[in-house]
């Protein structure tokens, strides 16, 4: 074999061979600073979805886990520990291994509607009142109150008032179910409806209640305390 064909079919390629695995070399050397750089980058703990979560569920421990991240990439609004997840309902679908923020959530800063500040197994029930079932206009959000039903004697055989409901919380007044604060102190706001959280078989009894007299409104003090039970009076204590 000549020269030339050794040198084609030889030589060459080698020479090409060590020039490639030359030129890598120095590529690695030059990558491998870079990529050991981020290994001392600060890094913070993000709660993340352990599976795929749809909206509208409340949150377990075990939906979770927590992932370390460079600072620089952590999520604005995410959490750091399962504890400030778990319990929450989701208010938007998260997908497994996506951070779960805290605008996805149920909480009061982000005011995601009625139905997600009802307390487990209760529902929302709104009666109409006017300023003297409805304390004056100075229910608040949050208040609790006691209800009255006050039946006639085509209903009750003689008219009589009855202590139906104790210690209901007041969701919304009116159509303002944002105003969590209620306004300011002392402040008469005008509704018209006042919307409680009551348990199932409650708002059954209230419904009726409703339908076959008028409601009343008794405010409970800001300080909790005990219930008096089933309170019946009739037109006869008059007499």
């Amino acid at each position: 074999m000549d020269r030339r064909r050794v040198l084609r079919f030889f030589l060459l390629p080698a020479l090409f061979g060590l020039a490639a695995a030359g030129l890598a070399y120095v590529y690695l050397q030059r990558v491998q600073p870079a990529a050991g750089a981020g290994r001392d980058e600060p890094r913070v703990p993000v709660v993340v979805a352990a599976q795929a979560i749809p909206a509208r569920t409340r949150l377990t421990a075990e939906m979770l886990a927590v992932k370390q991240v460079p600072r620089q990439y952590a999520w604005r609004g995410s959490l750091q520990k399962v504890d400030q997840a778990a319990g929450k309902v989701t208010t938007a679908a998260i997908a497994a291994g996506e951070p779960v923020l805290s605008t996805a959530l149920n909480l009061p800063e982000n005011k995601a509607g009625l139905a997600f500040t009802m307390p487990e197994g209760f529902r929302a029930v709104t009666i109409p009142v006017n300023e003297s079932s409805g304390v004056a206009g100075r229910l608040a959000v949050g208040d609790r109150v006691d209800v009255v039903a006050v039946l006639p004697k085509e209903v009750a055989a003689a008219e009589k008032s009855v202590l139906l409901l104790e210690d209901l919380a007041v969701l919304a007044l009116g159509r303002d179910e944002a105003d969590k604060a209620g306004g300011a102190k002392g402040e008469i706001r005008n509704y018209g409806t006042v919307t409680l959280a009551v348990k199932p078989d409650d708002g059954v009894l209230l419904a009726l209640a409703q339908e076959k007299g008028r409601l009343q409104l008794m405010l409970r003090p800001a300080v909790k305390e005990g219930l008096k039970g089933r309170i019946t009076v009739t037109e006869d204590v008059f007499k």
